[in-house]
């Protein structure tokens, strides 16, 4: 976690190979990559961030173990409520955001570059 942005970049290159190699075939990974994404945004206090990788990782579980799932439901309550995690500002606050810090107006590809922290 020292470099969270490097963490995050490689994140993204992993979804991107995964969705362009195996063409939706590896749901599991995805729910997981994006899981760690959520980890290193909150660990850095990233509220906004955290809580879209906690829904997209939620929708991917939802797929590879339905709704009822235990593992499902906690990421699911992460993704409303991301300060829960015990690792809220365990790292630094270098990244501190509420929830309700998102962007709106940007197209996809401006959407992920702020999700995945990727300099312009």
């Amino acid at each position: 976690m020292s470099s969270p942005h490097k963490s995050l970049r490689d994140c993204y290159s992993l979804l991107q190979v995964l969705e362009q190699e195996f063409h939706g075939g590896t749901i599991p990974l995805i729910a997981q990559l994006y899981y760690d994404a959520f980890q290193i945004s909150i660990a850095h206090r990233d509220q906004a961030q955290a809580s879209i990788f906690a829904e997209r990782a939620y929708k991917a579980r939802v797929i590879c173990e339905g709704e009822d799932s235990p593992k499902t439901q906690r990421i699911k309550s992460l993704a409303l409520k991301p300060a829960n995690h015990s690792s809220f500002r365990v790292y630094s606050r270098k990244w501190q955001t509420t929830r309700n810090s998102i962007p709106e107006g940007l197209d996809t590809a401006q959407f992920n570059n702020w999700l995945f922290r990727q300099e312009s």
